[in-house]
């Protein structure tokens, strides 16, 4: 996926964040004041990120897709089948009903934004950041996976679960390293509505809800027993 960016600067200030997804994100900075120089209010700027990926599919696709390298982006498509992607490849799902299960093994980036999953959706040993919902800081509306179950397995730059509508259980386990944003430094499991179980286990750090509670039908085992 290449990406690029429209910049705005601010005088003496840089700042770099790697793993973002497309969208427009709003960067908030304050300033505390040191020994020169009073503090400053509140700055708050948007940074809009617009990606070409290497395959885009939008549309009716009567049947399964299979990712390609580098990149692929599903938007504003209806697809019949599953979607399955491709190690060493992202997977970027936005506006999109799939008849079928998300598997992605051993890719980059992987995210999924106000779409419909008939299936499940698994997860396991991305090497970028892990996205499923967050209409937050990542502008990424929930999605509604109907009938199955949410599987993120050791995955190694981050990952989050917010804001979705599960049909099945969610299993979140031995996920590491940190997103892009300083919220992201654990696994982000928040204020989603699962039909069946919740249960983690090896996440470092431990996953966390940031205060807003997930509605669990079923049993909250391990580190999510409290969320």
């Amino acid at each position: 996926m290449s990406c690029s960016y429209s910049s705005l600067q601010k005088s003496y200030t840089q700042v770099t964040s790697s793993n973002l997804l497309p969208g427009t994100h709003t960067i908030t900075a304050d300033y505390g004041g040191d020994g020169n120089y009073l503090p400053a209010g509140t700055e708050t700027f948007t940074q809009t990120v617009s990606c070409t990926c290497t395959r885009t599919i939008t549309g009716q696709v009567n049947g399964a897709v299979f990712a390609t390298r580098e990149s692929t982006c599903i938007i504003d498509a209806t697809v019949r089948g599953g979607v399955n992607g491709v190690p060493g490849g992202a997977l970027f799902i936005s506006n999109s009903t799939i008849g079928g299960s998300v598997q992605s093994s051993n890719g980059t980036l992987f995210s999924i934004c106000d779409s419909s999953v008939i299936g499940s959706v698994q997860v396991n040993g991305a090497t970028g950041f892990v996205l499923i919902g967050d209409p937050g800081d990542d502008h990424c509306p929930g999605n509604r996976i109907t009938t199955g179950s949410v599987q993120l397995t050791n995955n190694h730059a981050g990952a989050e679960l917010v804001a979705n509508d599960i049909g099945g259980s969610v299993q979140v386990s031995g996920t590491t390293g940190t997103g892009p944003f300083p919220a992201d430094s654990s696994a982000g499991i928040v204020g989603n509505t699962i039909g069946g179980s919740l249960a983690c286990a090896g996440n470092v750090p431990p996953p966390t809800n940031r205060g807003t509670p997930n509605t669990v039908t079923g049993s909250r085992t391990g580190q999510c027993a409290a969320l």
